[in-house]
């Protein structure tokens, strides 16, 4: 992987992408005349509430690596870039979910594939001082992966509920809210494909370790001093 593309430096060209549509946004908010450009929202604040959020998301893993000493692989590092460019830029920023129909359930469904991954990854670096049998990181991954996925579904609740997004569908274009069933569709069709995702990664993950062991692209290691 660092060969096709240095992590950090794809980090950098993402995080200016976020900043520069947040700058462009401040100045919106406040001098509305200069239009919206390409950017595609309905609450100019919203939308930079993502933005700010994204920005924060992307250093999440220096953070993480500064207070506890973890730090995850290059290639982890480009993956889990590339998922919040996705998700957040192309997603949101650039309107990709409203243009693209099936781009919401690409994401959850690839979500459950890199949350599992992760789920391994981090038994793999517990079992240097408890060996762990590969269906127990299996089950661990599984579980992982689905929680995570559920806790995501609550904060857009959250945000549905405080701020008035509509991130779980439960309106249509207009603003008119879905009965029954229809209310539910996205979030249910989001947790079918990020479960969809969990159970072929959680399918490798298992005849991996019992084969060749954990990849060592895909691994949680020490960070250096």
């Amino acid at each position: 992987m660092k060969k096709i593309i240095n992590a950090q430096n794809f980090r950098f060209l993402v995080l200016a992408c976020f900043a520069l549509s947040s700058v462009y946004l401040v100045a919106y908010i406040f001098m509305p005349q200069i239009g919206p450009g390409i950017l595609t929202f309905d609450d100019p604040a919203i939308l930079l509430y993502y933005n700010l959020s994204a920005i924060f998301v992307l250093l999440l893993p220096d953070i993480i690596k500064r207070f506890s000493g973890f730090a995850i692989s290059g290639a982890m590092l480009v993956v889990y870039v590339a998922f919040v460019f996705s998700g957040l830029f192309l997603g949101t920023t650039l309107n990709f979910y409203g243009i693209f129909i099936y781009w919401d359930l690409f994401l959850h469904f690839l979500s459950g594939v890199l949350l599992g991954i992760l789920g391994f990854a981090m038994l793999d670096f517990a079992q240097k001082k408890m060996p762990i049998k590969p269906a127990s990181a299996a089950i661990f991954a599984f579980c992982f992966s689905m929680a995570a996925g559920k806790i995501w579904e609550i904060y857009e609740f959250g945000l549905d509920s405080t701020i008035g997004t509509n991130t779980q569908r439960w309106a249509d274009v207009y603003g008119a809210p879905f009965i029954g069933q229809g209310a539910l569709a996205n979030t249910m069709w989001d947790m079918v494909f990020n479960m969809t995702g969990t159970i072929l990664i959680v399918i490798w993950g298992y005849g991996r370790l019992r084969g060749k062991g954990w990849p060592q692209g895909l691994k949680i290691t020490r960070a250096e001093k």
